[in-house]
């Protein structure tokens, strides 16, 4: 679908990317080191199977923990530093990132023991991107984390609760589209915007 939109649009440009690869994420920043971001969105993620997903403490693969933490967190922190001169080059810059509901700690929905190494890796992410918008306000950029809510991705049949990328998309891009500098450093939901507790 990607390959479709970019050769019909001149303005697409594809990159591929494993945002852990630091090396290639320093080849992008030279690459485009006089473009200027409006919007800088981190959505690459790790999330567990839905088998894997139910283990219990005794069964974590804490290798896919570590993989986790690295793809979850520590990237979107070095991918937001790294263009972040790109980004407060614009006028209203944003840097959005999409985190999860399940990695708050005050959200009623997170109340299970379940998803270990996903659940601690994005509450790792909110709290890197809670700490990056004080920094952020100092640069005139926006950074605001979104839940996507509860997205159907997988292949198969769609699961009851769940919403489908579509869904989540268009709404999330209202969103974003709203985000003023009062929002920097808040984490908010795809839905209509509503502060998502830490």
């Amino acid at each position: 679908e990607l390959q479709a939109l970019a050769s019909g649009d001149s303005s697409i440009v594809i990159e591929q990317l494993d945002v852990t690869d630091f090396e290639r994420v320093a080849e992008l920043k030279e690459k485009y080191r006089d473009q200027i971001f409006d919007l800088l969105l981190n959505n690459a993620a790790i999330t567990p199977k839905y088998q894997s997903a139910f283990s219990r403490a005794d069964k974590v693969d804490f290798d896919m923990a570590r993989q986790s933490y690295e793809v979850n967190a520590l990237a979107p922190l070095h991918l937001s530093a790294t263009f972040m001169a790109n980004v407060a080059a614009a006028d209203n810059g944003k840097i959005v990132i999409i985190s999860s509901k399940v990695g708050s700690f005050g959200a009623k929905e997170a109340e299970f023991p379940m998803m270990y190494s996903y659940r601690a890796s994005k509450a790792a992410l909110n709290m890197m991107m809670y700490t990056l918008a004080f920094e952020t306000s100092e640069k005139g950029v926006t950074l605001a984390l979104l839940s996507p809510g509860l997205v159907h991705t997988a292949s198969g049949k769609q699961r009851e609760g769940t919403i489908m990328p579509q869904e989540s998309v268009s709404k999330m891009l209202v969103v974003i589209d709203q985000l003023t500098p009062e929002n920097n450093g808040q984490f908010l939901s795809y839905e209509d915007g509503a502060l998502i507790p830490w």
